[in-house]
């Protein structure tokens, strides 16, 4: 599953789990979206790691986040430009 295909399904996403992505982070990386508990993440991070996959950020911080650009525009982003906003939140800001 590609990172897009993850956003594409956004709403259905549970909000207690954390995406992790292949770098480099693009719409077409690989990604997976796994249940953390809490204080095992970096353990999960840790096996993730070794399978390629590094921490992209936790679903609810990102749903609340694409939540509120989405308020801020006068039109509805493209699953694509919702990625590419989320990669650049979680790059220089998460």
């Amino acid at each position: 599953m590609t990172l897009l295909d993850l956003i594409d399904n956004f709403s259905s996403l549970n909000s207690e789990h954390t995406i992790f992505v292949k770098f480099p982070w693009s719409p077409v990386a690989d990604a997976v979206a796994v249940a953390t508990m809490e204080g095992k993440r970096r353990e999960l991070s840790c096996e993730k790691e070794l399978h390629g996959y590094h921490f992209f950020i936790n679903v609810g911080i990102a749903q609340d986040y694409v939540h509120g650009w989405i308020q801020t525009l006068s039109f509805r982003p493209s699953p694509k430009q919702i990625c590419e906003r989320l990669i650049q939140y979680a790059t220089d800001d998460a």
